[in-house]
């Protein structure tokens, strides 16, 4: 079992420049000499320490290594970001999918399983609005996708940060993926396939 290098499990939400960032996990010890890193958010995340934002404020350690609280920098520009914890030895945090990612749009739940047009559909989640998070002038957007990779933008009715509702368009007969995006760029997941 290894002891020495830090998992990230869980981030807080909706975290905007200045905000305290607590980062859940395992491994997240003191005595190991940890430095906090945040890079732009892409589809496969590497890390490199010359495109890493440095987190140089820790402000709260657990004693059992399972969580860390940090100041996000000031002036780190708001948006989705990979989050990286290093030792002081080197080792350094695997990407964890969607549970390292600060600020990505996490959709959990749709209301219905069959749509036609003129529908109505409302998604739970949350970060669906970039505004709280600190990134202004984006709105929200809805895709339908299918298995060919086919995707439909759907108008969006209402939004707020955990609820989008929006109306199905005259799209194709199949099977879809809902999305929600708050930038345009960074989309959700579809909740358990919920389709």
């Amino acid at each position: 079992l290894d002891t020495t290098t830090p998992v990230v499990l869980q981030l807080s939400d909706e975290i905007k420049p200045g905000d305290v960032l607590n980062i859940s996990g395992s491994n997240l010890d003191k005595a190991l000499g940890l430095s906090v890193y945040a890079t732009p958010s892409v589809e496969d995340p590497y890390f490199d320490i010359n495109n890493a934002i440095a987190f140089t404020e820790i402000l709260q350690y657990d004693l059992y290594g399972t969580y860390i609280n940090v100041k996000v920098p000031d002036d780190m520009p708001a948006g989705i970001y990979d989050i990286w914890v290093a030792t002081v030895a080197g080792q350094i945090s695997a990407p964890n999918g969607r549970d390292s990612k600060l600020n990505m749009p996490r959709l959990y739940w749709i209301n219905e399983i069959s749509a036609f047009e003129g529908l109505t559909i409302r998604a739970i989640g949350i970060n669906f609005m970039a505004e709280e998070f600190g990134l202004e002038g984006v709105d929200t957007l809805v895709r339908l996708t299918n298995a060919k990779g086919e995707s439909y933008l759907m108008p969006v009715v209402d939004v707020n940060p955990y609820m989008v509702e929006f109306m199905i368009n005259d799209i194709p007969v199949g099977t879809y993926d809902v999305q929600v995006s708050p930038d345009g760029v960074h989309w959700s997941n579809t909740p358990w396939d919920q389709q």
